[in-house]
């Protein structure tokens, strides 16, 4: 019996949802979506007059590093298409 779960095809032969999509681009989007609190409590410090430049800076680099994996992600996806 095929395993349903792991096959990039349907029992008719088209290709599965499953085969459209790809787990890395769809972790990494609700990773840079869940930067949204960060930023957003960042900003509401500075305009309480809490300076923080260290996490400000860190935060930076990560959300770069996050959207730069992301875009080299859904490149890949672009050039490469599932195999059918």
């Amino acid at each position: 019996m095929k395993n349903l779960l792991s096959s990039p095809l349907n029992s008719d032969g088209r290709p599965s949802f499953r085969s459209h999509w790809d787990s890395r681009i769809v972790v990494l989007t609700l990773l840079n979506a869940l930067f949204y609190w960060p930023w957003r409590w960042l900003r509401l410090a500075f305009d309480a007059g809490e300076h923080h430049p260290q996490l400000v800076l860190f935060m930076v680099f990560l959300t770069l590093w996050a959207w730069g994996q992301l875009l080299v992600a859904v490149l890949n996806r672009i050039k490469s298409p599932p195999q059918r």
